[in-house]
């Protein structure tokens, strides 16, 4: 029988047998014939640094943005368990699933919040987020504008990126603002202007390194003339009718997208989004979809109750905090409804819309607080990390 053995390591005077992984292959049993052709290939795979007992991995289909608008748990023991879910989380996803991702956090403007204790965590956790391969962004309340005095949100900020920069030389980061936090709120025509005008804020505060961008999520649609730094987030989550197509189509992916994009309420003016329209409708976005499961006892439709939902927020925060684990059902596990949503099948569903959509798109997941229990259990499972 004629097969291939590793050779011993060389040294670097016999390079002609030598490969990056420190073994050649040789051929036993024979000089021709398909076995020296695999030989052949093994050792081609090798120098390329490629396993040949694996395939090589395929290009990511979609980006990830793991939104955070919540508030934190008050005891230093919660926080850290409480920020180490979402760290373990957003590694599953680069590490296992091949999603790149970046993992948000959000930093107050109010004072009182912003405890030394709260904000050398956050900037831990996000530099062991960038230690891990992962990016990172900070999402900011909201504050008066113009700015009269620096806002306790953007010392906050200056705080955790010059913490971060003692343990990560270089690194970059974007931020964000929920447009509907702002009085007046944020529309489609002052969006451009708006985060043109944050990003000078963080110039005069001399925020060192800036952000890269700066998002601007609340479903504010968008107008051709849009320009970097800003990016759109759309909220795919409010209004329409998508809501109930998310909830009646539960775990099944490709029938619950095929029913979104044709629905009365498909976005046609989102960039990447398939349509028969003329190049200037496509603004820049990137396309949100929530995990919330409806936890608010006062909603009418559809019957909410927070004994249905789990989720991260309900595991650490009070169970007096309104909405713990939203107001509406959309890709949460709602126990009433059967279960909702697996991660499996709305990773599914997110491969599936990435390929409908032009390039490589950027979903937001709305938001880490929200994150089904369920998910989060599945993915601690040491075995997940076993090759990580």
């Amino acid at each position: 029988m004629a097969f291939c053995r590793p050779l011993a390591r060389r040294s670097h005077k016999a390079a002609s047998t030598f490969t990056p992984l420190g073994f050649s292959f040789s051929h036993i049993g024979g000089s021709s014939g398909p076995h020296v052709k695999h030989c052949q290939e093994l050792q081609r795979l090798h120098k390329t640094g490629i396993s040949p007992y694996m395939a090589p991995t395929p290009s990511p289909t979609f980006n990830l943005v793991l939104w955070h608008e919540d508030v934190y748990p008050t005891d230093p023991g919660h926080l850290t368990d409480y920020l180490n879910e979402i760290l373990g989380f957003a590694h599953y996803l680069q590490k296992n699933e091949n999603i790149p991702t970046r993992m948000m956090l959000t930093l107050s403007n109010d004072p009182k919040l912003n405890t030394g204790t709260l904000l050398t965590q956050i900037a831990n956790t996000m530099a062991s987020a960038l230690s891990e391969g992962l990016t990172i962004g900070f999402q900011l309340d909201s504050y008066t504008i113009p700015m009269a005095e620096t806002p306790p949100v953007l010392a906050a900020l200056d705080r955790v990126v010059k913490k971060i920069a003692s343990a990560a030389a270089r690194f970059s980061y974007i931020v964000s603002f929920d447009s509907e936090a702002f009085s007046p709120a944020v529309t489609a025509k002052t969006a451009s202007t708006f985060a043109l005008d944050r990003m000078a804020d963080l110039g005069t505060v001399g925020i060192t390194p800036p952000p890269t961008n700066i998002a601007v999520i609340g479903g504010a649609a968008g107008i051709p003339t849009w320009t970097p730094p800003l990016i759109n987030v759309f909220e795919l989550y409010s209004g329409y009718n998508w809501n109930e197509i998310i909830t009646k189509e539960t775990n099944q992916p490709s029938t619950c997208w095929n029913s979104l994009k044709t629905s009365t309420g498909y976005p046609h003016t989102i960039d990447n989004f398939p349509t028969t329209s003329s190049s200037k409708d496509y603004v820049p976005g990137w396309f949100a979809f929530s995990v919330e499961c409806c936890s608010n006892p006062k909603a009418k439709k559809p019957p909410c109750s927070q004994s249905h939902c789990s989720c991260l927020s309900s595991k650490y925060l009070s169970s007096s905090t309104p909405n713990l684990c939203g107001s509406a059902n959309v890709f949460g596990t709602n126990t009433r409804d059967g279960g909702g949503w697996t991660l499996s099948s709305f990773l599914d569903f997110l491969h599936i819309a990435a390929k409908d959509l032009k390039g490589t798109p950027t979903f937001v997941l709305y938001q880490s607080g929200l994150l089904p229990m369920s998910w989060l259990s599945e993915t601690k499972d040491p075995l997940n990390f076993l090759f990580g």
